[in-house]
């Protein structure tokens, strides 16, 4: 399970995407990844990662599909007004849990 926690813009430079801690989380312990980006992909079953890596500082772009990520409080908050703003547009939305 990947763990997006949210964080202040100034972390990263993400151009309309949100800023965001990411954890490898795993039973009872999470361990830290990078931080970067995160925005939803245009079929809104997949979320498109932009991180930079803790441990060696090389920088990773990647897809996730939503069932494998867990959004932890202002990133649960964001991610539910992007689903909300495509329901009004009329675009489909996918019928699957993201915890």
């Amino acid at each position: 399970m990947i763990e997006i926690l949210d964080e202040p813009p100034s972390v990263a430079k993400c151009d309309g995407a949100h800023a965001v801690a990411v954890y490898v989380k795993e039973s009872n312990f999470s361990l830290p990844v990078g931080k970067g980006c995160w925005k939803l992909l245009g079929s809104a079953e997949m979320l498109k990662l932009e991180i930079v890596l803790s441990a060696t500082e090389e920088h990773v772009m990647s897809g996730v599909p939503l069932n494998k990520i867990k959004f932890d409080g202002e990133g649960q908050r964001a991610f539910q007004e992007l689903m909300r703003e495509r329901e009004r547009s009329g675009q489909p939305i996918p019928l699957q849990s993201i915890d």
